[in-house]
């Protein structure tokens, strides 16, 4: 590869790691009183339009920028 094609790969590579790095995954399981997970139930951080679903086992995750949410 010529030079400036690593240093390009690089820089696209570094910027990647920043960008992860600012954000933080939000994840848990939702369950009735029984404990049984509950599926497709909407995740939705207030007042912003980002939201999941829960699986079938009621898990979900969320990728969020570091900071303080309501959910």
């Amino acid at each position: 590869m010529p030079p400036l094609r690593n240093c390009l790969l690089l820089a696209l590579l570094l910027l990647c790691s920043f960008v992860h790095a600012q954000t933080g995954i939000l994840s848990g399981k939702i369950t009735n009183n029984k404990l049984e997970p509950l599926a497709l139930v909407t995740i939705q951080v207030k007042g912003r339009d980002i939201a999941t679903l829960s699986k079938e086992d009621g898990s979900y995750q969320l990728e969020l920028d570091k900071g303080s949410y309501d959910i």
